[in-house]
């Protein structure tokens, strides 16, 4: 990584200026320009809908269904852990060279992707399926997470850009927060397949969400 950051060619096209402001000014600032371009809100919190969901399989629900829905070791957890990375290396390559220039539709077809991948969980009992699907939700993850950054740089200032992520960063916490008071519950311990059934229609929401607003994404300047 060392080695690659130093080959990047780099040269200030403004002078940087230390921001002294207090952080909830820097947040309202944030804030108050996403208010105003409210297409870009939606897209930055929509897009971690399927980062939120995915970081509830891996920190909360893979370790309950590898024990009591697959029957399995921690062999297996590792083992999916593992295709769950090779996956997201994956994403590299897939997302750049296939949505490179339309990081919109690859934002739709990566949380159709994931919700599909979930639905598969919620009924699977085999292994072999298993690492399939976890390798396709880390391909997911990683994949709507480069097409959402690439749009956001497109889109949204670099004088405001981390002020914004802040409020995106915040939305995030909220939702995994939720998530995870939801799948503590007695009821999804014991029936891990219906919290895979809701992180599936939670990916699916965020497609329908895109498609609607899919033309006024791709047009906005």
């Amino acid at each position: 990584a060392l080695l690659t950051v130093n080959s990047i060619k780099y040269k200030a096209v403004a002078v940087r200026k230390i921001e002294k402001a207090p952080v909830f000014k820097q947040l309202a600032t944030g804030f108050s320009f996403l208010q105003q371009h409210k297409l870009l809100l939606l897209f930055g919190v929509v897009s971690l809908f399927v980062f939120a969901t995915t970081m509830m399989l891996t920190f909360v629900l893979m370790p309950n269904y590898t024990k009591n829905v697959l029957n399995a070791s921690a062999n297996t957890f590792a083992l999916g852990e593992l295709y769950f990375a090779l996956g997201s290396i994956g994403a590299g390559l897939v997302a750049i060279i296939i949505f490179g220039r339309n990081p919109v539709l690859g934002n739709i077809l990566l949380a159709v992707l994931s919700g599909s991948a979930f639905i598969v969980l919620s009924f699977n009992k085999s292994e072999f399926i298993f690492y399939i699907a976890i390798a396709l939700l880390g391909l997911g993850n990683a994949g709507s997470r480069i097409m959402r950054i690439t749009y956001l740089l497109q889109h949204v200032p670099n004088s405001v850009v981390g002020r914004t992520q802040s409020i995106y960063s915040l939305a995030n916490y909220i939702n995994r927060f939720l998530f995870i008071q939801l799948f503590a519950l007695p009821f999804f311990v014991n029936n891990v397949d219906w919290a895979f059934v809701i992180c599936s229609i939670w990916c699916l929401i965020a497609a329908i969400l895109f498609l609607i607003y899919y033309n006024r994404l791709q047009n906005l300047k």
